[in-house]
């Protein structure tokens, strides 16, 4: 037996993207974040930009909201498990839809790690750690950006 196509978390929402981008800007904020940016390519909502005050002063923090893997999962979703819903199934395979999904998983994610923080299981820096904006030979990248770069150039080395 096949194993299904999984479907991400609010595959079918309807809330509108600004909507969405909108909570998560008011969740950061509530959260600490003293500026809270939307960045956004060709038009399309893409990310976040947000500063926290950290142990080492304040800092800016770059969140990536990458599309096109939820709109590859719903697009294998739709042709291995097609959900049972009412209305035209069509929306669910647009660009559109695809942006919408993929912020409620960001909105998702952030409620998740605030309940991390609340808890006292860790600090609200320290969840956003991979997205720290460094300066790395005169280009500003993530701090996850450059482990990967580093990680990359290491194993190159090594072959």
């Amino acid at each position: 037996m096949a194993v299904k196509a999984k479907r991400p978390l609010d595959y079918s929402t309807k809330v509108p993207v600004h909507q969405t981008v909108a909570e998560c800007s008011a969740t950061l904020a509530a959260s600490g974040a003293s500026a809270v940016t939307t960045q956004y390519d060709r038009g399309e909502p893409c990310g976040l930009g947000f500063m926290l005050e950290t142990p080492h002063g304040k800092r800016h923090f770059t969140m990536p909201v990458r599309v096109d893997g939820v709109a590859a999962m719903i697009g294998k979703m739709m042709k291995e498990n097609p959900p049972d819903i009412s209305g035209p199934k069509g929306r669910l395979l647009t660009r559109e839809h695809a942006v919408a999904v993929a912020w409620r998983q960001v909105l998702h994610w952030l409620r998740a790690q605030l309940a991390i923080i609340e808890a006292g299981m860790a600090g609200l820096d320290e969840v956003m750690l991979a997205w720290l904006q460094i300066e790395v030979g005169g280009r500003e990248l993530t701090l996850y950006e450059h482990y990967k770069n580093q990680e990359s150039a290491a194993l190159e080395a090594g072959r």
